[in-house]
């Protein structure tokens, strides 16, 4: 049988055009045969490893209650052993300024929590921790953003209640998406959502110059290194997993309550909870919370304190406690993350009632930042 062609027509810019043609002659080719002979070696496969990137993997309803606290404490396997201490992590150390959500971590511990379960052992391998809760975290956040339950004016991913988790694709395709536009690959972008993840959520490395949020709070004890690297929780950290019920993880998943009815990604106890650890666990970052909390409870009582007044009083010194190296960047980024993280704990809010962090444009003290200032 003969070569069977289909021909069709394709449209380069001029400029990629150029590109094509001399990339061509570099191999003494046509610029038609040239771009034949490259297809099906690396665009065709490329395409086809963006698809199979691009549809993330649905979760199971057993997985879904997997990390309900009802299924957790249920399912329960090994006594509470004695209080475990992170191993000599300075508390000093301020959280890292890329780390602004706090509902990652719950869906973090509960998954820490799954494996144990599932192994019935106190102690998992380190990797199989990163690999597990890297692909729930997608599959919880495509669940949570696509569900016919959870979409809308009050949807989970709308009001940024999914912030925090990996990135996935499936954002793309969303006309209410908050995905910056690029050039970059779905491959690509796949890769650094994996390694951004691990960096600022799921890391716990006890000989880091930054550990990662889950051993500097003690909700999380590693011991070994390398491929022998072991991890679990500590009681603090067993307490946050299922202490309380989580709005996303029981109310609406387990009990089905509607998203209009569910204020935040965290309950009352989850944000007291993580704002004592704070204060006990990170006293250098609890003096700097308190500094920007009296400043907006200061400056707030017309209208809020804008953001650009949080960082050139911290610019001028009048915050104290921030970056000493004078790098307007590192300071807009610290901010940033502190931000994010005051107003997951319930101590700020916006008087237009919005719920997304990201928009909010000036800040008051709310009565739980008026505690957390003078109470811890």
């Amino acid at each position: 049988m003969g070569d069977k062609r289909v021909n069709r027509s394709i449209e380069f810019s001029i400029e990629d055009a150029k590109r094509l043609e001399r990339l061509a002659q570099n191999r003494e080719q046509l610029f038609e045969e040239y771009v034949s002979e490259m297809i099906p070696i690396y665009l065709i496969p490329m395409l086809e490893s963006e698809l199979l990137t691009f549809k993330t993997e649905e979760i199971t309803v057993d997985e879904i209650h997997a990390l309900t606290k009802r299924s957790l404490e249920e399912n329960l396997k090994f006594e509470t052993e004695p209080p475990l201490i992170s191993s000599s992590i300075d508390k000093r150390l301020h959280l890292n300024g890329h780390t602004r959500k706090l509902f990652p971590f719950i869906v973090i511990l509960r998954c820490l929590l799954v494996l144990m379960n599932q192994q019935s052992t106190q102690y998992v391998p380190y990797d199989r921790y990163r690999t597990f809760v890297f692909e729930t975290a997608k599959k919880l956040k495509k669940h949570l953003a696509s569900h016919p339950d959870y979409v809308g004016a009050d949807g989970f991913y709308e009001r940024g209640f999914l912030d925090g988790l990996p990135w996935i694709p499936y954002e793309d395709g969303l006309d209410r998406g908050y995905s910056r536009s690029t050039n970059t690959s779905i491959a690509e972008r796949m890769r650094r959502s994996e390694n951004w993840f691990h960096q600022y959520y799921s890391k716990a490395n006890p000989k880091a110059k930054n550990p990662g949020l889950l051993l500097q709070l003690n909700l999380v004890h590693v011991h070994g290194t390398g491929n022998a690297a072991q991890i679990t929780l500590t009681n603090a950290g067993r307490e946050l997993a299922i202490g309380f019920e989580n709005p996303l993880l029981d109310r609406a998943m387990d009990e089905r309550t509607s998203p209009e009815f569910i204020e935040a990604p965290l309950s009352h106890d989850e944000r007291r909870l993580f704002a004592e650890t704070i204060a006990f666990e990170a006293t250098n970052e609890a003096i700097r919370m308190k500094n920007v909390l009296r400043f907006i409870a200061e400056y707030g009582h017309d209208g809020g304190v804008s953001r650009t007044q949080i960082q050139q009083a911290i610019e001028e010194d009048e915050i104290q406690d921030f970056s000493r190296y004078g790098n307007r960047n590192t300071i807009n980024k610290e901010l940033s993350g502190l931000l994010g993280r005051l107003w997951d704990l319930g101590l700020v809010s916006d008087l237009g009632d919005l719920r997304r962090f990201s928009r909010v444009k000036r800040y008051t003290c709310t009565s739980k930042g008026q505690f957390f200032i003078s109470g811890l």
